[in-house]
């Protein structure tokens, strides 16, 4: 025996997972041992009685294969279950493709909505995860327009949460475009405008209207080149289909309105894409019902949004996000998340069947009466 043998038998006689392991790997491999599959089966299942995840997965693959044993595949299924409680991507792996096929005979029903689930945790912590990691940390450092690049980037390539934080990101920008571009950028343009060059006859909110003026100029500049790459991104992400002169069209090289309008259709592109997310739960499903609401209801009045306005769908949008608000209460979801959502679509159903909007009855003042005194107690807060 080797001096490196004689180390790894003194920690497995002291209960070492990691050596335990790696004899059962030396005795596998034949690497400094004779190969010996019984052996390195015996060494692997010690290992996983310590709660080693490498001794659980491989003494469930050799089980799995019948290697230095009978093929057990309920043993090894076992196996595979307690180390993927341990967050062991390969064992989720393996748990999930016997999960997919089934093993009725021992006990193991087919169940591919646990496979799907398994596997997606798989493809969720793989290397090209590094856009979530990034877009977080740019996120906390308070650079949200990197963070909504990186979320967009991490859900073109197939990463479920992606789509939830670039929604997310996506929705505060088009809102604060949309209310602020009037009041601030608005007055900016309207205002100090006509004092640029004229120092000394301004007040103070007047002089600072007018530097503010000059630094959005300055960024004016510097991104009418990027204006081509953001609509080429948006180009990337979601495709042809979407329309993009409708949305970014009249937006020019206007930063400010080209931001808005980008984030607005990225927005109703994953409201689109969670409605059909069958891992989407109650309250996310009424969160893009609400919003698909909103865009049908206001149509080409908001920054990019819907091409034409459609009553119909909006109040049958409305209608579901009410549907699947409740569904989230009386399933005991967080009230806090759960009842916003409900009182905004209570409030857009109502104030539409009040106005006959979307009806194919006309008017129903009483309904929409109805609708408000039950999300009263909701509260909720506006678009």
């Amino acid at each position: 025996a080797t001096k490196p043998m004689d180390y790894y038998h003194a920690a497995a006689n002291r209960s070492s997972p990691d050596a335990l392991n790696g004899l059962g790997y030396l005795h596998f491999y034949g690497d400094e041992v004779e190969r010996n599959l019984t052996t390195a089966l015996s060494y692997f299942k010690r290992a996983a009685e310590l709660g080693s995840g490498d001794g659980l997965v491989n003494a469930g693959l050799m089980l799995r294969g019948g290697m230095g044993c009978e093929r057990n595949i309920s043993e090894a299924y076992g196996y595979f279950v307690r180390c993927a409680a341990m967050n062991h991507q390969s064992c989720q792996y393996n748990a999930a493709m016997i999960e997919a096929a089934g093993e009725p005979e021992l006990g193991i029903p087919r169940d591919c909505d646990r496979a799907a689930a398994r596997m997606r945790q798989v493809a969720e912590v793989g290397k090209w995860m590094w856009p979530m990691a990034d877009g977080l940390k740019a996120h906390l450092a308070g650079d949200d327009a990197t963070a909504r690049w990186l979320y967009d980037h991490a859900a073109a390539m197939g990463v479920a949460q992606a789509k939830y934080n670039a929604a997310f990101l996506h929705e505060q920008r088009a809102r604060s475009v949309r209310v602020g571009y009037d009041t601030i950028y608005g007055n900016i343009h309207g205002t100090a405008e006509d004092d640029d060059g004229d120092e000394g006859h301004g007040d103070e909110s007047t002089d600072g209207w007018a530097a503010a003026l000059r630094r959005e100029r300055e960024r004016e500049r510097r991104t009418r080149e990027a204006a081509a790459q953001v609509r080429e991104h948006l180009r990337g992400v979601v495709g042809e289909d979407l329309a993009l002169v409708h949305s970014l069209g009249d937006s020019g090289d206007d930063p400010m309105k080209l931001s808005g309008a980008l984030s607005a259709e990225m927005l109703r592109h994953y409201s689109t894409r969670i409605g059909f997310d069958p891992s989407a739960d109650s309250i996310d499903l009424a969160w893009a019902a609400l919003h698909r609401g909103d865009c049908a209801y206001f149509g080409p009045r908001r920054l990019g949004g819907c091409e034409v306005s459609d009553h119909r769908d909006a109040l049958r949008e409305y209608v579901e996000a009410g549907r699947a608000a409740r569904a989230a209460i009386d399933a005991g979801k967080d009230a806090v998340d759960a009842a916003p959502l409900l009182a905004r679509a209570l409030y857009s159903e109502a104030w539409m069947r009040a106005r006959g909007e979307g009806c194919g009855d006309g008017r129903d003042v009483g309904r929409a009466r109805r609708l408000l005194r039950e999300g009263l107690p909701q509260g909720g807060g506006g678009a």
